[in-house]
């Protein structure tokens, strides 16, 4: 995210060509995923099909979803809804009219160069450790 916010300046992009970009960085598992829990020393361990990773990195918290791979598409539907609610979210704000005719100019170029939802086997390989 750091080095799309430099490019971004360093390339001194028109005002307004993009408003935000989300990252949704996940790790997906084939195989367990627990969550311990220690209380009054004593560990209990969870099953799991979904948890959430804090990593600090360069000052800031990155969130990143660590995901079982049966669980896998269950959640892109959930990265889904969440979208559509961003989305409408940002529908409801009010652009002057030549802003939001540009933003939408620019988003169908784009989405003529990208074409997803992509099949579920694109979005992830498996790793050898």
């Amino acid at each position: 995210m750091n080095y799309e916010i430099q490019k971004w300046n360093n390339n001194k992009l028109e005002f307004y060509t993009a408003i935000t970009s989300f990252y949704y960085p996940i790790i997906v598992l084939d195989g367990y995923l627990f969550e311990a829990v220690i209380k009054d020393d004593k560990t209990t361990l969870k099953n799991r099909n979904h948890l959430q990773i804090r990593a600090l990195f360069d000052k800031e918290v990155y969130i990143i979803d660590v995901v079982k791979k049966e669980y896998f598409e269950a959640f892109l539907n959930i990265l889904e809804e969440d979208h559509k609610e961003i989305v409408n979210a940002i529908n409801k704000i009010t652009l002057p009219k030549e802003l939001r005719t540009k933003i939408l100019q620019k988003n169908k170029l784009r989405s003529k160069k990208y074409k997803f939802p992509l099949p579920i086997e694109c979005y992830y390989t498996k790793m050898r450790v």
